[in-house]
């Protein structure tokens, strides 16, 4: 409640310029400066040693049309979570 009232009080008194906005955030970056965030995907077919030649085949032809499509511009992302 205090700091509403003092804002209240102080915002109509105090006036910042542009200018003056500026050159705060020019001569304070680090102040106002966050890390990137990248988020990451993968794909990955997980074909078991012992499974049956049959198996191995259509996970491959999978991987191939998935290829087909990130080739012919379709979104990593979205086939990473299909």
């Amino acid at each position: 409640m205090t700091s509403k009232v003092i804002r209240f009080e102080m915002g109509n008194r105090i006036k910042v310029s542009d200018r003056e906005m500026f050159h705060y955030y020019k001569n304070h970056q680090k102040e106002f400066w966050t890390p990137g965030k990248f988020f990451v995907s993968h794909i990955l077919f997980i074909v078991d040693p012992k499974s049956a030649d049959k198996e191995r085949r259509l996970k491959e032809l999978k991987a191939r049309e998935i290829l087909r499509r990130l080739r012919a511009g379709q979104d990593f992302a979205e086939l990473a979570r299909k």
